[in-house]
């Protein structure tokens, strides 16, 4: 089996090994509601499009990047490019929308009937979206607070102590994710070589992302969120 994977990757290893930057801390797959894995790469797409938010989705395969180079190859499973097609896409989104999505994704993270678990994590954000959650709810209402930070401007407030504020879900923000609709993709450009681009640009082409007050749990309920790094 060994013998046989080498072969179909022998035509891509030049590629695929390229070292294209460094990073100093553990790029983890896995947590909840973030991991340093995914905090990078949402922070990177939306410094890169300039945009108020970024959601991506909580994948749970694919193996975690250890302190030292990140290959071209590292990049593609950071990626996971098969979400998307490999493409970028920008579109807007309302704070309900956001706030849909969450409630959704926690749902199917901590809902109380196991026989509506639909595996993955939850959807990760950017640091400009920020929420508390509660594990240990009822279907619904695990969100404390959630606010969105505009490029220009304050934070916007969508739910403040378990209420949403309705004056702001109508509030639209853009975003930009490496999954979407034909209409939305951004022409003439991959996710991969995008994230390959914002490493390579970075000083001295490292990174260093933490686990950080994104998400904060307000409950003792177990979660898989830990900062490795």
């Amino acid at each position: 089996v060994e013998a046989l994977a080498e072969q179909a990757y022998a035509p891509f290893k030049d590629y695929l090994d390229r070292v294209v930057g460094y990073t100093t801390t553990v790029l983890e797959r896995r947590g909840d509601t973030q991991s340093t894995m995914t905090n990078f790469l949402t922070d990177a797409i939306a410094d890169r499009y300039d945009v108020d938010g970024v959601r991506f989705p909580g994948i749970r395969y694919g193996s975690s990047v250890i302190p030292g180079p990140i290959t071209v190859g590292d990049v593609w499973n950071i990626v996971s490019p098969n979400f998307g097609n490999n493409g970028m896409y920008v579109y807007t989104q309302t704070g309900a929308q956001i706030l849909g999505a969450l409630q959704n994704g926690l749902n199917a993270e901590y809902g109380p009937d196991p026989y509506n678990w639909n595996g993955g994590d939850v959807f990760r954000f950017n640091k400009r979206i920020k929420y508390t959650f509660i594990v240990n709810a009822t279907n619904g209402p695990h969100v404390g607070d959630l606010t969105v930070t505009p490029t220009t401007g304050k934070p916007v407030q969508l739910v403040k102590d378990g209420t949403p504020v309705p004056a702001n879900l109508s509030r639209v923000f853009p975003f930009a994710s490496t999954f979407g609709a034909p209409p939305q993709k951004v022409p003439n450009v991959t996710a991969v070589d995008e994230i390959i681009d914002y490493i390579e640009t970075r000083p001295n082409s490292t990174i260093s992302p933490k686990i950080d007050d994104r998400t904060v749990q307000l409950d003792d309920g177990a979660t898989n969120v830990t900062d490795v790094g």
